[in-house]
């Protein structure tokens, strides 16, 4: 469902796409957008952060997870800690034992190589308001 506000930006793209107006002013209005849309957004999410920093001390405080009718269930997930391995090292390493002669070792450490695939996408950069 598109409301009067999704029409008028759906309008201020298609003035762009039609060629009507250039990136930069497109954008300029969308920028505009957004920035009404952070000045209601930005404090929620500040008082959510609020909320969530005190539920979790509930939750530690009890030191069990609590189920929360007709919400759901609240638990402390402790700090963890992941590791990785450096990609420039491995390839070194991966060279070297293919040059030593241990093509056997290298293939084998080959197999454990995984690749993910991340979705791109628009990066907005904003800033830095004046002091």
């Amino acid at each position: 469902m598109t409301t009067d506000t999704d029409h008028d930006i759906l309008e201020h793209f298609q003035a762009w796409a039609e060629g009507d107006i250039d990136a930069a002013t497109a954008l300029r209005g969308f920028a505009d957008e957004l920035r009404a849309i952070d000045a209601v957004t930005e404090p929620l999410e500040v008082r959510r952060a609020t909320v969530r920093r005190l539920c979790e001390e509930i939750v530690q405080q009890a030191g069990e997870k609590i189920v929360v009718s007709g919400y759901g269930e609240f638990a402390f997930a402790p700090a963890s800690v992941s590791q990785t391995y450096d990609r420039k090292q491995l390839e070194t390493l991966l060279h070297d034992l293919i040059a030593s002669g241990e093509g056997d070792w290298a293939q084998r450490l080959e197999a454990c190589r995984k690749e993910t695939m991340r979705a791109g996408g628009l990066r907005i950069i904003k800033e830095r308001e004046a002091r």
